[in-house]
């Protein structure tokens, strides 16, 4: 992760910083105030650094107090460790009768230090998870642990091959050689597989997170309840059992609760509420629970040789993937949140019945999944000459 991260500067100055920016109101944020730049001359040519603002007359505070100004961000941390628990099972057997069966199944759990994660997984690209090391600082790695966006918990896969017991000398022999050559010596075979659904890291967790993550809400269930669990159209309202009111979007499937999570807002003097600054949350960037859908998949195929004299065999063969035309949605669950909701917006929705608090919904789509999906039902078919 980028060292040019609040999350470096000496808490005491950000405490500083946040007590003066509350006691003005929310007037006044002396961190993004600009104050000479130490490392360009007062007057005169500046000095070409690289890139960035370090280039500037003058920075923010925040800038000048990060531990390496100058580097703008071409330092990072590469800690990174994971721990990996699992329980492996599997069946192999061979049948007399031309019957070969394999059976797996893997129970496992994954947990993660930092995301240090394949940037693609099965269409679901983890590496825009913005919480995989939410806290920098070494007093808090311990944090920074939770479920890995790779954890799978169960994970079953089958797979057979049978030769039909049709032809000369088998089960069944027609006793004609055409018949027993064009009917006889077909093999099936296929595949079934099916495993749970992926974590979706929470991204944006409220205005001004520190870490980028929100606060865990008590005793707010992760999941909306079952009857508000469908498809929606875009043109119905739903109203979440805190009283708040959501449109999902056309063509999406509610699952999660938002008021699950929440930002952090701050009384001032004044007796006027304000976004907090500088503040860490306390939810944890993956949960178990909050996952994309499970899968399951089944994949077949039907194949033959037939022999044309003793140097030619034509080879057929049939080849169906998603062979019952299952649909298996991509992972494309969203986590991101918007903005931390103020009395203002509070005034400006009244039919939304908001709450100073909670995290805004960005175009009604927190906590639902799309119809994107994986193909449907392919069939190809083969046909090889060899010699």
């Amino acid at each position: 992760i980028n060292v040019a991260n609040s999350q470096f500067v000496d808490p005491a100055l950000l405490k500083e910083w946040r007590d003066a920016y509350v006691a003005s109101n929310g007037a006044t944020n002396l961190s993004t105030q600009q104050i000479p730049n130490p490392f360009q001359p007062v007057t005169g040519a500046l000095i070409p650094f690289g890139a960035g603002s370090i280039r500037n007359r003058t920075i923010s505070r925040l800038e000048a107090a990060l531990p390496y100004p100058h580097q703008g961000n071409n330092i990072h941390y590469t800690v990174g460790k994971s721990d990996y628990h699992g329980l492996q099972l599997q069946m192999t057997k061979q049948f007399s009768k031309g019957l070969q069966f394999n059976a797996h199944y893997t129970w496992s759990k994954l947990i993660e230090f930092s995301a240090y994660n394949a940037a693609n997984n099965n269409g679901y690209g983890d590496g825009g998870s913005t919480n995989g090391f939410s806290n920098i600082r070494p007093e808090s790695w311990d944090t920074n642990r939770k479920v890995s966006t790779n954890d799978i918990p169960h994970r079953f896969v089958a797979s057979y091959v049978y030769e039909l017991p049709i032809g000369g000398g088998k089960m069944l022999d027609l006793k004609n050689g055409v018949a027993n050559s064009l009917i006889g010596g077909w093999r099936v075979g296929g595949s079934f597989t099916a495993s749970s659904g992926f974590v979706m890291p929470l991204s944006n967790g409220g205005s001004n997170s520190i870490n980028g993550l929100p606060d865990r809400a008590s005793g707010v269930a992760l999941e909306v309840p079952k009857d508000l669990q469908k498809w929606y159209d875009g043109k119905t309202n739903v109203t979440l059992p805190s009283g708040r009111v959501i449109k999902p979007c056309n063509g999406c499937f509610l699952k999660y609760n938002i008021d699950a999570f929440q930002g952090r807002v701050v009384t001032t003097p004044n007796g006027s509420q304000i976004n907090d600054l500088f503040w860490y949350g306390t939810s944890a960037a993956t949960f178990s629970e909050l996952r994309a859908n499970s899968t399951w998949n089944t994949n077949m195929s039907l194949e033959k040789t037939f022999k044309i004299g003793e140097k030619f065999g034509l080879e057929f063969s049939a080849q169906a993937t998603n062979l019952f035309n299952h649909t298996q949605f991509k992972p494309g669950l969203n986590t991101s949140f918007g903005g931390t909701v103020l009395p203002a917006t509070v005034t400006a929705n009244p039919t939304l019945n908001l709450k100073v608090g909670q995290l805004q919904d960005v175009a009604s789509t927190w906590g639902t999944y799309t119809q994107n999906a994986y193909d449907p039902r392919q069939i190809e078919f083969i046909l090889k000459l060899r010699f």
